[in-house]
């Protein structure tokens, strides 16, 4: 069976951006008999090009892009992407997450992993259309906050790209900063503090395929099946009705809430940030991710 027949697009988007030259290279049959793509890709990749005590602020450190083999699929919370690097918090592996509508983009536009390598010599956005891919610069973006940069940006390519930014914080370096697909973030780990060494802005993004799956008939029905097991979960009820924070009341009885930087486990204001007192008093909407039952 082909990767293309088990949910890959057997493609990767290379991007330099010191030589601002883009090429793409086929999935390694023999390393993909190993892993599942996503995380496992994206550590590949990072082990393959990285230097040994590579500064993560350093051209020399790769920064990833991936995607799994359901991505973009009928299966249910399969529209996540996820980044691999370097960390610029722990010096160590790095790896987040976020869901939203970019991850199944990147797929429908043909690609398992983008690898960023270099660094711009200015701020750019890198633009990819299906197969095109070209920069841009950024002068004018650099500086303001996700939200104004997504903005700006659906607004000059249009609403039927998806972004990635990054913020101010990220530009200044901040070891604790993200990269935001609209209101969600992969913010583990200072990822964004990468991009912004690296004068990346941001990802316009637009993709117009489909993803390949063997026996699609077989694998929608699974896919239902799935989809009806976690709308009749009482735990994915809670989190429809009180997002993530549904869980805070019980992390901090069981003294794991990390509270006055890890000093102690337990806040006694927690009260006011549970999930039913955040949906009472400032939830206004809910807006779900590609495919996910979760909204």
């Amino acid at each position: 069976m082909s990767l293309k027949d088990r949910g890959y697009e057997d493609k990767v988007l290379r991007v330099n951006l010191t030589t601002k030259r883009c090429s793409t290279e086929n999935l390694d049959p023999d390393v993909m008999r190993l892993l599942l793509g996503g995380k496992g890709l994206g550590a590949y990749y990072l082990y393959k090009e990285s230097k040994p005590l590579a500064d993560p602020f350093s051209p020399e450190n790769p920064f990833v892009f991936v995607v799994g083999p359901l991505t973009g699929t009928s299966a249910p919370t399969a529209g996540r992407f996820g980044v691999v690097t370097k960390s610029p918090a722990t010096k160590t592996f790095l790896d987040s997450y976020c869901g939203g509508f970019f991850g199944q983009t990147m797929k429908f536009a043909g690609y398992d992993a983008i690898v960023i390598e270099g660094a711009s010599a200015e701020p750019v956005v890198l633009v990819v259309d299906n197969e095109s891919v070209r920069f841009e610069g950024a002068a004018d973006i650099w500086g303001c906050t996700t939200a104004e940069s997504t903005k700006r940006l659906k607004g000059k390519f249009g609403a039927d790209f998806q972004t990635v930014v990054i913020g101010p914080a990220a530009e200044r370096l901040s070891p604790i900063s993200g990269i935001f697909n609209d209101e969600r973030t992969a913010g583990r780990g200072g990822a964004g503090a990468v991009l912004g060494s690296k004068r990346l802005k941001g990802i316009a993004l637009r993709g117009t395929g489909t993803v390949q799956v063997h026996n699609p008939a077989g694998f929608d029905e699974a896919a239902w099946i799935a989809y009806r097991m976690l709308r009749m979960s009482n735990q994915i009820k809670r989190m429809n009705d009180h997002g993530t924070a549904n869980i805070l009341g019980l992390v901090n009885a069981a003294g794991a809430l990390p509270t006055r930087n890890y000093q102690e486990g337990q806040f006694e204001r927690s009260n006011e940030m549970t999930g039913e007192a955040w949906s009472k008093e400032y939830w206004t909407r809910s807006i779900g991710c590609y495919g996910c039952p979760i909204y």
